[in-house]
């Protein structure tokens, strides 16, 4: 009885306050979209609404249409994605000819940033790397990988560069839904060459025009890969292997000495603060 009287005092609650809350706007949409399939909200505070006519977004205080894109119909909303601390969001439609695009969109204007056409790209994941002024996407095309570096000093596409075939993921991997292919986040060297690592591969880019400068195969997955500024040296762990192997980062060149074998298997390689290692 108690219970019941609880339940009722709290639904009486809710009421009176949805009841004290006055309508802030109301704005008909289907003169521009017809009917609203969803709604979001960008990180500039903007609500985007979609539908089968086109893409709005609407100021939040006011209700005012801020921008309007009619090609932009029946926009996936499982594509949605906002980019963290920026105004800015991916999404993905079917065009007119039938194929699924991408866009890169400045959220507060409507601008189109990045636009994959009929390139058939799909963007997979993103990295900020706000130190270097930059995004680095994640691209997949025809069973190919792809790198995309993104200004954040012109808000433009820069370079886009292959990463050799997608590999096939196990049912772990497929279960957990993962969606990015790199497993070593980039890091830089003393020059600003980009170093990523996925796999059991290393990628080595000239951060500048995306110019690839050098590429490793490792026989198993890459375990750990650690760049440290402070001898300038590469360190490559790879999976059931008992040795530790060194890079020159410039070139690719293995400068490892003979000495460097484990009397077991490494379980991770780090920096401290000052940048020394601890294997």
């Amino acid at each position: 009885m108690l219970r019941s009287i609880y339940l009722i005092t709290f639904l009486s609650l809710c009421i009176s306050v949805m009841q004290a809350q006055d309508k802030l706007w109301e704005v008909n949409l289907k003169n521009k979209l017809y009917q609203v399939g969803w709604i979001e909200q960008t990180n500039d505070g903007l609500v985007l609404a979609a539908g089968a006519k086109g893409l709005a977004a609407l100021d939040n205080n006011t209700g005012e249409i801020v921008w309007y894109n009619e090609t932009l119909k029946s926009v996936d909303k499982n594509s949605f994605l906002n980019i963290p601390q920026l105004p800015m969001f991916y999404i993905e439609y079917n065009s007119l000819l039938g194929k699924k695009r991408g866009l890169l969109i400045n959220s507060s204007n409507g601008e189109v940033l990045f636009d994959t056409k009929e390139e058939e790209y799909r963007l997979k994941n993103f990295t900020p790397i706000p130190e270097h002024a930059m995004i680095l996407f994640e691209l997949t095309k025809n069973k190919t990988r792809f790198v995309m570096k993104f200004s954040l000093k012109t808000w433009q596409e820069e370079w886009i560069v292959s990463v050799g075939k997608v590999k096939k993921q196990s049912l772990l991997e497929k279960s957990l839904g993962s969606i990015s292919f790199i497993d070593h986040a980039p890091q830089f060297d003393n020059k600003g060459n980009m170093i990523i690592g996925m796999e059991n591969d290393i990628y080595v880019f000239d951060a500048n025009n995306g110019k690839q400068l050098w590429h490793y195969e490792a026989k198993n997955k890459i375990k750990a890969l650690v760049y440290t500024q402070v001898n300038n040296n590469l360190y490559l762990g790879v999976k059931k292997s008992n040795k530790l192997k060194i890079f020159d980062p410039a070139t690719g060149e293995d400068i490892t000495p003979d000495k460097l074998k484990l009397r077991g298997y490494m379980i991770d390689l780090v920096k401290d603060d000052s940048g020394n290692l601890i294997l």
